[in-house]
């Protein structure tokens, strides 16, 4: 009976042992069938670590704005100094073209440019009233219709003319308190280019001894600007004259023959001698303080100059002067 029962047990446990063989074959088989279900399987489970991983070292939101805020303020920083740079290139730049554009059409409103042999006329030979035969100095080129100047200022003294730098080539005015015409220009307007002028102590008719003639030292090398370059001893050797036309009909010859920095207030800016001496020591004083010298020039209290004179751009005291004596004065047509 024992025997028998415990042989019943024995088959029992046989039979349970095959059936959980069978059962993990089939899963076996099931598992070599799929195994793209394993890898999916396995493939999620790294996928989610991979978006805790991510997620873990996203930005925090906070954090993404107060950047976003930061490269706003940058840029609109940035655009606000290029505007304003913008708008300082304009109005350093805008009366230099205003003011070009004003002398270029006084100039093709006054100035006629003469034929050649109006030219051969005025510079070859000439008969004086009582028949003797005179040289004539060469004169320059041009006619200038005071008439016209004088509409558009009537204060207008004089047409200063250099063959170099040609650029000198402008209307002067007589002003009354050397300041007026500092930020004007020869017809009036408002504009830091300025105009030509005569000192306010000075007589329009050219008589003083000494006759000063300002005008700025502008950065495009107009107005007096190229006066510098009379620092240079060839420019000096080789360009000795200027000329000054004036409404009397005449035009006057000056030889330069003093170039120096001078300070705002130095004696060169002297205008009334009482003294003829005084007025020659004057004359030597400034040939023998001028940067380069002139042979052949000889002074007498009779002589007349004009004295040219404009900023260094180095020094706000300091001035460059350009002077020349009066050689020849006759009439321009």
């Amino acid at each position: 009976m024992n025997r028998k029962m415990q042989n019943n047990q024995n088959i029992r446990e046989s039979q349970s042992k095959r059936n959980n063989q069978n059962i993990r074959n089939n899963q076996n088989s099931r598992s070599r069938q799929n195994p793209q279900n394993n890898q999916t399987s396995r493939g999620k489970h790294i996928d989610r670590g991979n978006q805790i991983n991510q997620t873990s070292r996203r930005t925090p939101p906070r954090r993404r704005k107060s950047r976003s805020v930061i490269s706003t303020i940058l840029l609109i920083m940035a655009l606000s100094v290029f505007i304003f740079s913008g708008y300082q290139l304009v109005t350093m730049l805008l009366p230099y073209f205003t003011g070009g554009r004003e002398y270029n059409e006084i100039r093709t409103r006054a100035i006629t440019i003469l034929s050649e042999a109006e030219l051969a006329a005025l510079n070859g030979e000439s008969e004086t009233d009582d028949g003797t035969s005179l040289s004539l100095r060469w004169i320059p080129p041009l006619r200038v219709d005071f008439e016209a100047l004088r509409e558009i200022n009537p204060r207008t003294v004089a047409w200063i003319y250099f063959v170099q730098p040609e650029i000198i080539n402008y209307p002067v005015v007589l002003s009354e308190d050397n300041e007026e015409y500092l930020n004007r220009t020869f017809s009036g307007e408002w504009n830091p280019v300025g105009a030509i002028f005569m000192d306010m102590n000075n007589n329009p008719d050219f008589e003083d001894r000494n006759t000063i003639i300002y005008g700025h030292n502008m950065q495009d090398r107009s107005m007096f600007a190229r006066l510098m370059e009379f620092q240079d001893r060839e420019f000096f050797d080789e360009n000795p004259y200027f000329y000054i036309f004036t409404p009397d009909g005449m035009v006057r010859t000056y030889e330069i023959f003093s170039a120096k920095v001078v300070y705002q207030s130095a004696p060169q800016y002297q205008i009334e001698f009482s003294y003829d001496e005084d007025f020659l020591e004057y004359l030597e004083m400034c040939r023998l303080d001028s940067i380069h010298q002139r042979e052949g020039i000889e002074f007498s209290a009779d002589d007349r100059i004009v004295s040219l004179s404009t900023c260094t751009n180095i020094r706000q005291v300091d001035r460059f002067l350009v002077q020349g004596v009066l050689i020849d004065i006759r009439p321009a047509r």
